[in-house]
């Protein structure tokens, strides 16, 4: 019975000591354990982070060959609208050079032409004035209308007396001669550019019966 009691308590010995060294070392354990559980975990967020990096890489890389591709297009749009209005630039300028030597011609032209008609309608004036002193008595300018009647009663009086003296044919023949006459020689004609003036009584010109016969015709208010 001693025996099996020592025996007992042997057992219990090692157990107990088996119990208070196994406890250290199992915690020991279990830290390493937890260190490569620890790793491993670290090691696949390192793993992950690696391929979003990659990713972000990829999709960068892509993104700016994208842009590239963009910049370029753009760049060869603005040259090419550059290169346009370069030479629509140079074309403006080549016709603004012809333009203004034009111009430069014209204004010249219109200077010589301006000279020219300044000394046309000076000669003019003096024609005027000469033919009207010559052609014209001077006083009926500034007549009154009942003085112009009076004028055209005394010419028409001077044609009758002139009348007179000349052959008296029938009324039916002498009908027939001025009637053959006026178709053949006579035709309608506006007052000449040259003898209107404003002074002229109504606008126009009253030829006497001599000058409307010597200029074969005349207009409505001409004589004879």
């Amino acid at each position: 019975m001693r025996k099996f009691l020592i025996l007992f308590l042997i057992i219990v010995s090692f157990f107990v000591v088996v119990y208070i060294v196994e406890i250290p070392y199992l915690e020991s354990v279990r830290a390493v354990i937890n260190d490569v559980i620890d790793s491993i975990t670290n090691r696949r967020k390192v793993l992950e982070l690696q391929s979003e990096v990659e990713r972000l890489k990829s999709e960068n890389e892509i993104l700016r060959k994208s842009y590239e591709s963009q910049i370029n297009q753009l760049r060869i749009g603005y040259e090419a609208q550059i290169n346009q209005l370069r030479n629509e630039v140079d074309r403006l300028n080549t016709l603004n050079d012809i333009l203004r030597k034009n111009l430069t011609y014209y204004i010249d032209a219109l200077s010589k032409l301006s000279s020219e008609y300044s000394a046309t309608q000076y000669e003019l004036v003096n024609l005027q004035n000469k033919l009207k002193s010559a052609v014209f008595p001077v006083e009926l300018l500034t007549m009154s209308q009942y003085e112009v009647n009076n004028f055209l009663i005394k010419s028409l009086t001077s044609v009758i007396n002139i009348s007179k003296e000349l052959p008296k044919p029938s009324v039916e023949e002498f009908l027939m001669k001025v009637f053959e006459y006026i178709m053949n020689n006579t035709y309608y004609q506006y007052d000449s550019i040259a003898i209107r003036s404003e002074n002229v009584v109504g606008g126009n010109y009253w030829k006497l019966a001599n000058e409307t016969l010597i200029d074969l015709g005349g207009d409505c208010e001409d004589l004879a």
